[in-house]
């Protein structure tokens, strides 16, 4: 066998599953502990709170420049409210509880889906709603918890500011977003397509 022949017919191993299965279990757990757990402990101990916010505008960076060069920031801005209060700390809870909770149920739902795929019965029924489900999750990350981030900007930032207002704008992870919760989609119509066929030729036998 050629190492061509190897590549295309590498398959993932017992190890390569515990690995993929702990990285299910660890993912969640890191975006919660990095994300979630400090605007927690920040609340309880009453620290101010953190938040951060897109912006349209620019403004010249604080950094020293040489010869022709230019430096500018844009695009986020970062508030320190030592007095927020309780509608304020739930609501910029709220964009990473979301993300956790979505993380959480793909991770559920991508063990059973290599669970299933690992037990030799790829084109079956479950596949196909959980290859469905794991694209709705995406699409929600992109469409739901972008909505409340944008609702939490403006309620957090709103009593400091002299003119309310928050910053709409699709970056390039909403527009990846996006695309693999299209591309699962796609996927699950195929193991759809897979499932019926099988079904046909089991109706033949």
């Amino acid at each position: 066998m050629t190492n061509r022949e190897k590549f295309w017919t590498w398959s993932l191993s017992r190890a390569d599953y515990v690995v993929l299965r702990i990285l299910l279990v660890l993912i969640p757990l890191a975006y919660a502990v990095r994300g979630l757990v400090p605007a927690v402990v920040d609340w309880v101990t009453g620290a101010p709170l953190h938040w951060t916010s897109r912006t349209e505008a620019e403004a010249a960076a604080p950094v020293a420049t040489s010869g022709a060069a230019r430096v500018a920031f844009a695009g986020e801005v970062r508030w320190t409210i030592p007095d927020a209060g309780t509608v304020q700390r739930v609501l910029a809870l709220l964009p990473s509880a979301e993300t956790v909770v979505l993380l959480v149920l793909g991770a559920v739902c991508l063990w059973r889906l290599v669970t299933g795929i690992r037990a030799g019965e790829p084109f079956q029924a479950a596949v196909v709603r959980r290859l469905r489900v794991l694209a709705l999750l995406v699409l929600a990350q992109v469409i739901v918890v972008r909505a409340t981030a944008l609702v939490a900007d403006f309620a957090v930032t709103a009593p400091a500011r002299p003119d309310p207002q928050t910053t709409v704008g699709l970056g390039a992870g909403d527009l990846l977003g996006f695309a693999v919760g299209l591309l699962l989609l796609a996927l699950a119509e195929c193991f759809r397509q897979g499932v019926r066929l099988r079904a046909d030729v089991e109706g033949l036998v």
